[in-house]
């Protein structure tokens, strides 16, 4: 993957689709103003990166605000904590820098919050989920579901599959614990109980120690709180070992092409908690994914991007949507958004109506369950 930093795409959007639909010139006297895309564009989760990217050329692409030229900056995190530090150390303090789209994960959001919210930057957050991070984070917009939702409704499928005895696997950071300890607490509540809990963390590779461990205790379930890359190596590892039970993952892996291109027939039957799932039959998904696949699928595959990719176009969308109607600096952007506190007020994007609560989570968001079936996702019944 090519050094995001060094890609001289840094694009320069001009402004304005007219009532016509045509794009109109932008007058010498434009705004000038940067958006910052915060994501991981090197390692090994340089793929989601690359696809928030994509989602956020998109949709400026897409639609133009008169008066404004927009700059999308990327901004490397790495996924790493330290590396989103100073990522965000070099350019908070560019004036022309007036909001943030980003986080993947949830360790580099808490990572930066103390930056972002000094530099009274305001962030619409993608993806990362674990509930913490918009505690006393008054820039922090979340449009996600966060983890304990995602905990309850994960412990709620387990019981519905009629789960009795379940093992846990979990990445060792923000994300993969918080998301264990929420199942985990929910276990009793759902009618089952917890009889193994595993962590692992990036060095971890070989998990059949683990996992003949796992069939031991004969588990009806097994959940996988944690990333792709992973998750992937668990299932075609559970496959050998003769792992039977039901696997049931986190958000973390849902992930479509990597998970099926890495798990092949050994993704088949597993759920996965999904914070959005792409439905062909509604016209703005359908509108999203046709525009994504033209521009970026030149192989023809028509995988459907992550979810994380809608969740990165709404929140372009929102921001435009302040360009729009004269909110250009950080203060005035962060007022629109605390704003968007109510149904009446809500951005209608391609995930549905965003709006906020005091904290700063979307409201009335919740995960849904998608399975893989004949190597796809579809929504869980």
């Amino acid at each position: 993957m090519k050094n995001l930093r060094n890609i001289a795409f840094l694009l320069t959007l001009f402004a304005a689709v007219g009532p016509t639909g045509c794009r109109e010139s932008v007058e010498p006297t434009a705004a000038e103003i940067k958006v910052g895309v915060v994501g991981p564009f090197e390692g090994s989760n340089a793929h989601i990166g690359q696809m928030i990217m994509n989602s956020a050329k998109l949709y400026f692409d897409q639609h133009r605000a008169n008066g404004v030229k927009v700059t999308l900056l990327p901004v490397d995190d790495k996924s790493n904590p330290a590396d989103a530090v100073s990522a965000l150390q070099g350019v908070v303090g560019d004036k022309q820098l007036v909001a943030l789209v980003a986080f993947y994960n949830s360790s580099t959001a808490l990572a930066g919050k103390p930056i972002i919210q000094e530099a009274k930057l305001p962030t619409l957050i993608y993806s990362a989920s674990n509930p913490k991070v918009t505690d006393e984070a008054p820039y922090y917009f979340r449009l996600v579901p966060t983890d304990d939702n995602q905990a309850v409704g994960l412990s709620r499928y387990a019981a519905k599959l009629g789960a009795k005895r379940a093992a846990i696997l979990y990445y060792a950071d923000e994300y993969g614990k918080g998301l264990a300890d929420g199942i985990s607490a929910r276990a009793p509540a759902d009618g089952y109980r917890i009889v193994s809990s595993q962590s692992y963390d990036n060095t971890t590779s070989d998990f059949r120690p683990i996992l003949t461990v796992i069939k031991g205790q004969n588990p009806d379930v097994v959940f996988i709180c944690g990333f792709v890359e992973k998750s992937i190596a668990i299932l075609n590892q559970a496959a050998e070992r003769g792992l039977s039970a039901k696997f049931i993952a986190g958000d973390g892996t849902f992930n479509e092409e990597q998970l099926i291109q890495g798990a092949g027939k050994n993704a088949e039957g597993v759920y996965v908690a999904a914070p959005y799932v792409f439905d062909e039959g509604n016209e703005k998904n359908k509108s999203f994914l046709d525009a994504y696949w033209k521009t970026y699928d030149s192989g023809g595959s028509k995988k459907k991007p992550a979810s994380w990719a809608a969740f990165a176009y709404d929140a372009c969308g929102i921001l435009n949507e302040a360009f729009r109607s004269g909110h250009r600096d950080r203060a005035s952007i962060q007022q629109f958004l605390k704003e968007k506190n109510a149904p009446q007020k809500a951005y209608a994007g391609i995930t549905g109506l965003t709006y906020f609560n005091a904290k700063g989570d979307a409201e009335a968001r919740q995960f849904r369950l998608a399975v893989v079936k004949n190597q796809q996702f579809v929504a869980a019944d």
